[in-house]
C-alpha cells in the first residue's frame, strides 16, 4: 500500500473520530437538556434559514402608501411597480442624509393638507416613526434629528430645477418641517411615472378632502384621499379566508412553531380543543378558531428606547418563523410600534392583499379574550418576544368583481351622519368582522379618531 493511500485512510479515520466526538457531546447535552438524542442530529441538517439584519430591515422598512401627486390628482403606486422601487430608494437616501445631519431640517408654518397639493411624492408610513427606529432601519451609525417622529413625507422637486427638491416631514401632531434643497436623482423617472399614470387607465385616481372642500364639513383631515373620478365601478379581488391547513396538523404545527426544540415541550389538549405546548417559561396555545397565542413568563429587559430596533428584529424573526404555517400570498406589514413600558414595545402587523389592508372588527378576539386590533399583536424587548396574539389565516383569491368605490356615492347611500363620526382616515380594504368569516370582499373602511373601523359596503356592479 502506497504512503499516499495510507495518509488518506488516516485522515479519513481522524475525520470520522472528530465527527463522532461532536455527535457524542451533542447527544450527552441533549440528554441533560431533556432532548431526545435525535434532536441534536436533526438540528445539524434541519436548521432554519438564517435571516440577516439587512434582509430584516429591507422587509420592515417600507411605507404604508407611496403616492404620486401631480398637484391635482393622486395615484397610489403599488410596490410591485418599477417606479415604486426608484422613488422609495430616493426617499431612503434623503432620509439618511437628514438622519445624519448632512441636510438640515427646520420648522415650517405650512399646512400639510395644502402642501401635498404640490407636484411630487407623498410617503405615508401609517404610524409615527421615532427617530431612534429610523436610525436602526437605516443602519445609521449616528443620528442628528431633533423631531418627535415621522408620520408622512413629501418630496417636492423644484419647478425651475427638477434635479433638486425639498423634503417636507409631517409628525403625528401635524407639525411640518422642511429641509434645505437636496439633489433629486429620480427626476426623469418621476416624469415618466406622471406620463404613464396619465396615459394608463389601469391606475385609480384620487382627490383630497381639502381640494373638494369637504374636510371642514366632515371634521376630517384635509389630506384624506377619496375616489371621485370615473369610471363608477372598479375591479377588486375577492378572497376566501381560512385557518392554515398546516396549523390544523399537530405535527406540522409543532415543527414550524417549535422547530428542533419541539421535543422539549409538553403537549396538552383541553375540552375546547385548544392545543398547548409548554416548556420552562414558554407557552404556546392554538385555539380552534385559528388564534395563536404565546407568552414568556420570565423577566424582561429594561434597557430603554435604545432597544427599539432589537425588539422589532425579534418580533420580525418570530413572525417570519410562524408565518411558515401559511400558504397564503398575503403580505404581513408592520403597522405600528410604540413603547409599552421601559424597554418593552408593542408591535403590530397587518395582513395586506394586493396592497390593501385587512382590518378587524371590535368583536374579533384572540383565544384568551384579547381584542385583536391587528392581525399580529406582539410585545417584545431587546432579547425576545414576550407575548403574541395572532389570528392565523390563509387568503385565496376566489373571484374578481367591479365595485363602486366612490366616497360621495357611498356617503349618500349609508344614511350615516359622517360629520359626527370624527373621521381620521378613509381607505379601501378588507374587513373581518368575526373569526367565523370565511369570505371577504372589498369595503370602504372609515377609521375614526379612536382607531375603530367603520366598514361601508361597496355596491357590486350588476350584469345586464
Amino acid at each position: 500500500m502506497s504512503r499516499a493511500i495510507k495518509e488518506r485512510i488516516k485522515n479519513l479515520i481522524i475525520f470520522i473520530l472528530i465527527v463522532a466526538g461532536i455527535l457524542q457531546v451533542g447527544i450527552l447535552l441533549g440528554y441533560q437538556s431533556q432532548w431526545t438524542p435525535t434532536n441534536f442530529i436533526l438540528g445539524l441538517f434541519n436548521r432554519p434559514v438564517q435571516i440577516s439584519d439587512t434582509d430584516a430591515r429591507k422587509s420592515l422598512f417600507m411605507p404604508n402608501r407611496l403616492i404620486l401627486s401631480d398637484g391635482l390628482k393622486f395615484c397610489i403606486i403599488d410596490k410591485d411597480n418599477e417606479i415604486y422601487n426608484v422613488l422609495w430608494a430616493e426617499t431612503q437616501k434623503d432620509l439618511d442624509s437628514i438622519e445624519k445631519g448632512a441636510v438640515s431640517l427646520k420648522s415650517s408654518s405650512e399646512k400639510w393638507d395644502k402642501l401635498i397639493e404640490k407636484k411630487g411624492i407623498v410617503i405615508d408610513f401609517g404610524y409615527p416613526m421615532k427617530p431612534e427606529l429610523l436610525k436602526w432601519l437605516l443602519d445609521a451609525a449616528e443620528m442628528d434629528m431633533d423631531i418627535p417622529d415621522i408620520h408622512k413625507i413629501m418630496i417636492n422637486p423644484d419647478i425651475m430645477d427638477p434635479d433638486t427638491a425639498v423634503i417636507y416631514i409631517c409628525d403625528s401632531n401635524g407639525k411640518v418641517y422642511v429641509s434645505d434643497p437636496v439633489i433629486f436623482g429620480a427626476s426623469q423617472k418621476l416624469e415618466e411615472a406622471y406620463a404613464t399614470v396619465s396615459e394608463n387607465q389601469g391606475y385609480r385616481l384620487y382627490n383630497t378632502f381639502r381640494s373638494a372642500n369637504i374636510d371642514s364639513a366632515l371634521k376630517a383631515p384635509g389630506d384624506i384621499l377619496y375616489v371621485v373620478s370615473s369610471p363608477k365601478y372598479w375591479p377588486y379581488n375577492e378572497y376566501s379566508c381560512k385557518i392554515p391547513a398546516k396549523a390544523e396538523k399537530s405535527d406540522e404545527l409543532a415543527m414550524i412553531v417549535l422547530g428542533n426544540e419541539k421535543d422539549r415541550y409538553n403537549k396538552s389538549k383541553n375540552s375546547r380543543d385548544m392545543i398547548q405546548f409548554e416548556y420552562s417559561n414558554n407557552i404556546y396555545r392554538l385555539y380552534p378558531d385559528g388564534s395563536l397565542t404565546y407568552q414568556y413568563l420570565g423577566t424582561t429587559d429594561s434597557t430603554g428606547n435604545e432597544g427599539i430596533g432589537s425588539a422589532l428584529l425579534n418580533a420580525y424573526l418570530f413572525v417570519n418563523r410562524i408565518n411558515q404555517l401559511s400558504d397564503s400570498a398575503a403580505d404581513i406589514v408592520l403597522s405600528d410600534i410604540e413603547p409599552n413600558r421601559q424597554g418593552v414595545f408593542n408591535i403590530s402587523f397587518d395582513y395586506y392583499l394586493n396592497g390593501m389592508p385587512v382590518r378587524f372588527g371590535s368583536e374579533v378576539q384572540s383565544g384568551n379574550g384579547v381584542n385583536l386590533a391587528h392581525a399580529v399583536n406582539i410585545t417584545a424587548d431587546s432579547k425576545r418576544v414576550l407575548t403574541c396574539d395572532w389570528l392565523l389565516r390563509d387568503f385565496i383569491q376566489s373571484g374578481k368583481e367591479n365595485y363602486n368605490d366612490r366616497f360621495i356615492d357611498l356617503m349618500n347611500t349609508t344614511g350615516q351622519s359622517f360629520g359626527e363620526m370624527m373621521i381620521n382616515n378613509v381607505i379601501t380594504g378588507y374587513f373581518i368582522n368575526s373569526t367565523d368569516d370565511r369570505k371577504i370582499v372589498p369595503k370602504m373602511l372609515i377609521e375614526l379618531k379612536d382607531k375603530t373601523i367603520v366598514p361601508i359596503e361597496m355596491p357590486l356592479e350588476k350584469g345586464d
